[in-house]
């Protein structure tokens, strides 16, 4: 009985053993796997975090480029910022550095190389995401927009223009020399064109040519309210809640105390619509939440050596109304960049109010970039002849401030963080 009580207290002892070492080694492999799982967790949420902030970096380099094209910033010196929590703003859920670089010209538009490296919030898992942005002044177009654009007898177009859809709208009805329509740049289309191998329309530019999809510029009114009220204390801006009338002759009108010099903002912000003409002797940029009215001859001032340039931008539609004060022939003398973004109910053009031929000859010499939907982007049937001049300095010498850029990504993937930029 001795015997067989040692031999029991021996097994026990031993299964106690074997059972222990089995918990031991199940205890450490769940640890394992949980500390595994836990290290691929944070993986993945590192790996989203990187790549989230890399896309952020693509944005905000696209944003910059809207606002100014010229905007550049190279491997040495790349654009770093942090990507904050929604939920908890105080807390950085990753960052992202840019890198800019120009790119040869493509579909006849300026390209640029834009690379973020994006990082997660510890700084260990980079990743990076490579794109390249069409980039172009909209002032290069004597006409841009997104619309249809519809050119009839009797008008010259003495620059390039790029729009959706291209109407050459020739009327038989009128005599043969009153027929022709004549565009002495190149021609952009998006989606279509028609009317072009009509005989009264004379191309002098290359062939037409298709593009890719291009977003339209935009008036930006929160950027451009901010920057007119940084600028009131220093009297380069004025900023105007209601409706306004602006002679641009008169520009100390707008103002209680006078300026040594005269009163010479950079940009007029309009909480309504402008309504607007006269001579300018200053570069500006009038922008309006509403429409901007043309109410009359809106021309540089002759005695002034160094020629201004004016930018009309609405956030709605630019008019000429019916009953416009032209020359007693009916003639309007227009110098400007006009641009029309069409918000809510409006469409976003350029157009002249009136019965068709009421008035005499529009002389318009700028450019214009007008959203257009749905409508014709550009209706000036109301004067019997059209003459549009293009201001090659809207480009060579950008006087107008704060002009935005068209500015698209036209290629995008992700790349290895350690490939070399710009890319071979």
């Amino acid at each position: 009985m001795r015997i067989l009580k040692n031999n029991k207290s021996g097994f026990v002892l031993l299964a106690s053993l074997f059972i222990a070492l089995f918990l031991t080694i199940f205890l450490g492999v769940a640890f394992m796997r949980s500390g595994a799982q836990l290290d691929m967790a944070n993986l993945r949420r590192a790996t989203h975090e990187s790549f989230h902030a890399a896309e952020s970096g693509i944005e905000r380099a696209v944003f910059e480029l809207r606002s100014d094209g010229s905007w550049q910033v190279g491997e040495e010196t790349p654009f770093t910022d942090t990507i904050a929590s929604q939920e908890e703003p105080d807390d950085a859920i990753g960052s992202y550095a840019v890198e800019v670089a120009a790119a040869d010209d493509l579909f006849g538009f300026a390209t640029v190389w834009v690379r973020s490296l994006g990082l997660d919030s510890l700084g260990d898992v980079p990743r990076a995401i490579l794109a390249r942005v069409l980039i172009e002044n909209p002032g290069r177009f004597m006409v841009s927009t997104l619309g249809e654009l519809r050119i009839a007898s009797g008008a010259t177009v003495d620059e390039d223009i790029l729009a959706k859809d291209i109407i050459f709208d020739v009327n038989a009805s009128l005599p043969d020399e009153e027929q022709t329509i004549i565009i002495n740049g190149d021609i952009f289309y998006i989606n279509s064109i028609t009317g072009e191998t009509n005989p009264a329309v004379v191309i002098n530019g290359e062939a037409p040519q298709e593009t890719p999809s291009i977003t339209f510029a935009g008036v930006d009114l929160v950027r451009y309210e901010t920057i007119a009220q940084s600028l009131v204390d220093t009297e380069e801006s004025f900023v105007h809640d209601g409706n306004l009338t602006i002679d641009l002759a008169d520009l100390d009108g707008l103002i209680t105390d006078p300026v040594e010099g005269g009163f010479e903002p950079q940009i007029i912000y309009v909480n309504g619509d402008v309504t607007v003409s006269g001579e300018y002797n200053v570069s500006l940029l009038i922008v309006a939440d509403g429409n901007v009215i043309i109410d009359g001859a809106v021309i540089p001032d002759s005695s002034v050596e160094d020629v201004p340039q004016i930018g009309l931008f609405a956030k709605q539609d630019v008019i000429i109304p019916e009953g416009v004060a032209a020359s007693a022939d009916g003639d309007l003398a227009i110098n400007a960049f006009v641009m029309a973004d069409g918000d809510g109910e409006s469409e976003g053009l350029f157009i002249a109010e009136g019965p068709v031929g009421s008035l005499g000859t529009l002389e318009f010499t700028g450019a214009i970039a007008v959203r257009g939907k749905g409508a014709t982007a550009v209706d000036m049937d109301t004067f019997d002849d059209r003459l549009y001049t293009y201001n090659t300095e809207l480009i060579s010498n950008r006087k107008i401030p704060f002009v935005p850029f068209i500015a698209n990504i036209i290629e995008w993937r992700e790349v290895n963080p350690n490939d070399p930029f710009p890319p071979t």
